[in-house]
Parts: structure tokens; C-alpha cells; sequence
């Protein structure tokens, strides 16, 4: 199961960013907020990239929370994805509405956070907030149960049309497939943080096990998104695109990781 942002800087080791509970700014929040939903019902993850905390490897391998950058792949797919689950779950007017809010202190990290009840598409939501150099950078929105019709991030969903467009046309060799794949094989120095080399033997061997899996999956009918998830483990930030095949009730697992640009195939379950 994926961890939650917050979930992962606590448990990680976070470089202190507060140093006392903060202090409530309940307009303050309510503003920063406000925002963040207009610009997700604006479809503006560019503008809303500097509002969006996003984890950084810090001092000793520790993660630092900061304000996600447009240069990095896996930070613009975070924004992706948060402002898709805020449109969702939220009117684009939010006067009317009226959270709990709330500051909790967990070790050095201090957090806003707003608790939503009743809501249209979930019987609640909580939205938190995180202080970063004297700005109030939205964090995340957290659910209990899965929700469904939320679209997955656009960059993610484009590497998986990228894998399918190339599957699909008879003409793709394993030569040609293998750049959308991630490395996979007995080099440490390579696995996991490059494209595949069709050259080499263990990484040409998962480049056409991929290929022959992308390619039977497509044979089998148009596909519809049933869901995504981040989970962060030591390859790096996997994003992982669940999608149904030709009405298939069971859901494929396609794992993405963000390398030298792209996100590349590491994997595929189902």
C-alpha cells in the first residue's frame, strides 16, 4: 500500500522545518486553500507547483519537505494527482464549505490541517498544510476509502500511452522498446537509473518480456485508468497506473519510475 507524504517524511527521518506547534492562522489557511482549489479547477499545475510541498533528499539521506520543482518529473506528477483528488473532492467555491481546523505538532514537523465532513464524494477528507520558509504549502489530501473517477496524473498517463503506441505498432523491436523501460539487471551501477540496453543480456530480457506483456494486455481492448498510487521505496518514487483491459474487472499494474526525464516501465502485474 502507498504511504502518505507525510507518513513517509516522519517515518524517514525528517530535517527539522519547525521547531515549535505553529501558529494557527485559520484565514491564512482557509486562503492558501481557497487557492489551491482554484487552481486545480483551472487545470494550472504549472502555477500550482510552488504551493505544493514535495520530499527532497536532505543531510544524511533524510527527506526535506519543499516547494516541488517544475525541473523534476515525479514532483510535477505529485501536483498532477493532488490537484486532481482536491478537484474532485471539492466545489470550486469553498466559502460554503466549513472544516475543522486544527495544528498538530509530530516531532519537528508542524502541520495545518483541515477536516472536512460529508462531503459530495467522500464522508470525509483531511487536507494538510506544512510551513516552509514562512508559506503555507498545501501537503496533501487524505481519504479513507478509494475514491473512483479520479483521472491519474496527465505524465503519467502519457508514458503509458507512449508504452502502448509502441507495443502495439508491429513494426517496434526490442531495440526500439527498450528506452522506455527502466533497467533491470546485474549492474548495480545501471538498475534501476537508466534505460534499458538492448545490449545487455539481463536488461534486453526484461526489455522483451515487457514488450511481449504490453503487447497481449493491448490485444485484449481498449483500456480505462482504475487508479494510482505513489509508493516510495529505495529504486525511488514508484508511480504506479492501475488500468482495465478490454472490460476486464481485473486491474494491470503498471510501475513507473521517473528516470533522466521520463518515467520508465519497471515493472508490469497482471
Amino acid at each position: 500500500m502507498s504511504r502518505s507524504l507525510l507518513a513517509l517524511l516522519l517515518v524517514a527521518g525528517l530535517v527539522p522545518v519547525a521547531h515549535a506547534q505553529p501558529a494557527r492562522d485559520e484565514a491564512g489557511i482557509a486562503a492558501a486553500f481557497a487557492r489551491i482549489v482554484a487552481l486545480a479547477h483551472a487545470d494550472n499545475v504549472a502555477a500550482a507547483l510552488p504551493l505544493v510541498v514535495c520530499p527532497v533528499a536532505g543531510e544524511a539521506g533524510a527527506l526535506v519537505p519543499v516547494p516541488c520543482d517544475p525541473a523534476r518529473l515525479d514532483h510535477r506528477a505529485r501536483a498532477e494527482w493532488q490537484l486532481a483528488l482536491v478537484h474532485h473532492l471539492f466545489p470550486e467555491e469553498t466559502t460554503a464549505l466549513r472544516p475543522t481546523y486544527a495544528v498538530e505538532q509530530e516531532g519537528d514537523m508542524g502541520f495545518h490541517l483541515l477536516l472536512f465532513q460529508d462531503l459530495p464524494a467522500a464522508p470525509y477528507a483531511l487536507v494538510s498544510f506544512i510551513d516552509v520558509d514562512g508559506a503555507h504549502l498545501f501537503a496533501e489530501v487524505q481519504v479513507e476509502e478509494e475514491l473512483t473517477g479520479v483521472p491519474p496524473p496527465a505524465s503519467v498517463a502519457a508514458a503509458l500511452e507512449r508504452l502502448l503506441a509502441s507495443a502495439t505498432d508491429p513494426a517496434t523491436t526490442v531495440e526500439a522498446f527498450a528506452p522506455l523501460v527502466v533497467a533491470r539487471g546485474d549492474d548495480a551501477e545501471r538498475a534501476w537509473r537508466a534505460p534499458a540496453d538492448p545490449a545487455r543480456e539481463d536488461e534486453r530480457r526484461f526489455a522483451a518480456e515487457a514488450l511481449d506483456a504490453v503487447r497481449r494486455l493491448a490485444g485484449a481492448g481498449a483500456y480505462e485508468p482504475a487508479g494510482f498510487e505513489v509508493d516510495y521505496e529505495d529504486e525511488g518514487p514508484w508511480h504506479i497506473l492501475f488500468a482495465r483491459f478490454g472490460g476486464s474487472e481485473e486491474p494491470v499494474a503498471f510501475a513507473f519510475l521517473p528516470v533522466g526525464g521520463a518515467f520508465l516501465l519497471g515493472d508490469v502485474d497482471g
